[in-house]
Parts: structure tokens; C-alpha cells; sequence
């Protein structure tokens, strides 16, 4: 059935797919976070079941979601949804043990997030008006930010800078 879609209807599917995935099973709200939105914004106990705001994931949160998403939906449904890369680390070894058992060689996937937001930073899931599936991540540097941009990935010269 998913296979007589048109291609771009069968990418939003899948991007949806990885979206919800990332809102309902990876991705958590700090505390801190929610009382300034309650305090800011004075946000229920509604709104938050309501919204689903996150927040965004440290770097290690990100290795371990980036993880699960691969072993979940595959690289090539990563690859087109337009919110992850991958990489494969260039120096002999991260590790600095060169042994059997390193993995330095092999190819990491990211959330196309900086780290650095993640101690202040939200995520708000947006919705499809008519049929209410995500459709794309709000993000926002800290509660009170003003410009929020939807997450995208960067160019190759972006992420590596």
C-alpha cells in the first residue's frame, strides 16, 4: 500500500514517522525548563500534553536517539528526512586505544542540532493542520526566544564548523 504513493508523499510519511518517533520515545523535557515555561509562559499540565515542547538533546542524548532512529527506520529514511547526518570520523582513532574493539571507524549519525542549546534550548513538534501529523521541529535557542527556526539540516561546511 505505502509503495503506490508518490515518492514526495512517501518522504513526508516517513519524515513523520521519524519526527513522532523522536517526540514520544527519544526525546524528554527538563525540569528546569518546564517550570520557566510555566513561569514564563504559565503553562498546565494540558499544555504540555498539548504542545509536547522537548528539550534538545545533549550530545550524548544525541548519539544514543541518533542510534535508535538508524536501528529503527534505516539510513536511507535518515538520509531524506532532512534532519540527520552522518559521518564517518577522519583521525586514526578518537579513543586512543587502537585496538580490536574500536569503533572510531565507523559511521555516526546526528540530529542536526548544536549541543551547545541543549542546557536552554526547546523543541516544539508542529502539525499538519489537516491531519494533525508532525510535520516539522520548532526550535528554540532558550524560552524566551522570539526568532525560533525549524530544523533542517546544514550544509556539510556548516555542521563541520
Amino acid at each position: 500500500m505505502l509503495a503506490q504513493l508518490p515518492k514526495e508523499d512517501l518522504v513526508q510519511l516517513q519524515r513523520a514517522a521519524v519526527i513522532a518517533f523522536l517526540v514520544h520515545d527519544c526525546l524528554s523535557l527538563l525540569e528546569v525548563l518546564a517550570r520557566d515555561l510555566e513561569r514564563h509562559y504559565r503553562f498546565s499540565s494540558s499544555d504540555f500534553v498539548r504542545y509536547q515542547v522537548r528539550s534538545i538533546p545533549t550530545e550524548i542524548e544525541n548519539i544514543i536517539l541518533s542510534h535508535s532512529c538508524v536501528d529503527r527506520f534505516g539510513p536511507a529514511v535518515l538520509s531524506a528526512s532532512n534532519l540527520f547526518y552522518n559521518f564517518v570520523r577522519r583521525s586514526p582513532c578518537d579513543c586512543l586505544e587502537w585496538t580490536d574493539k574500536c569503533c572510531c571507524h565507523l559511521k555516526t549519525w546526528r540530529l542536526d542540532l548544536d549541543p551547545r542549546l541543549a542546557p536552554r534550548g526547546l523543541i516544539l513538534p508542529l502539525r499538519d493542520r489537516q491531519y494533525g501529523f508532525f510535520t516539522d521541529l520548532l526550535v528554540f535557542r532558550h524560552v524566551r526566544d522570539e526568532k525560533p527556526f525549524r530544523l533542517q539540516l546544514r550544509s556539510e561546511r556548516e555542521v563541520a564548523a
